[in-house]
């Protein structure tokens, strides 16, 4: 293990902890709609659109390696993956299917972002997804 790796993984392991603790409490008088859960997809989505430009290759890959159990190449999105996969504990299929399916949107329209710039301009197109 390289020192970068240790380095990592030890600023990771308190906040991991944190993550496990805060998915194992889920109210029961209520929807399980976890403020901790929540806060965890904001964090998630702002380290994303941050980090998608300087390194877009793990995030890239990020849903091949989701699905083929594979380890992801970026230590946060590791973490990530054992949060996806509570999804099924603390929501109902549907919901949780949509939980997947709009993070692995988001994702890919992250990585599509930095690309825009780099389209070619066609002349006469009045309209275009500025949002995106």
């Amino acid at each position: 293990m390289t020192g970068q790796h240790s380095t990592a993984i030890s600023f990771l392991q308190p906040k991991y902890q944190e993550w496990q603790a805060d998915m194992e409490f889920v109210p029961t008088n209520i929807n399980p709609v976890n403020e901790a859960l929540e806060n965890h997809m904001k964090t998630f989505a702002i380290y994303v659109d941050d980090k998608v430009a300087k390194d877009p290759v793990p995030f890239q890959e990020f849903g091949a390696r989701l699905l083929r159990r594979q380890p992801q190449l970026d230590l946060i999105l590791n973490v990530f993956t054992e949060v996806l996969d509570r999804m099924w504990d603390l929501y109902d299929p549907l919901a949780a299917s949509t939980i997947l399916n709009s993070t692995l949107a988001f994702v890919t329209g992250c990585c599509i972002e930095p690309e825009l710039e780099n389209l070619p301009r066609i002349q006469g197109v009045e309209r275009f997804s500025w949002y995106i």
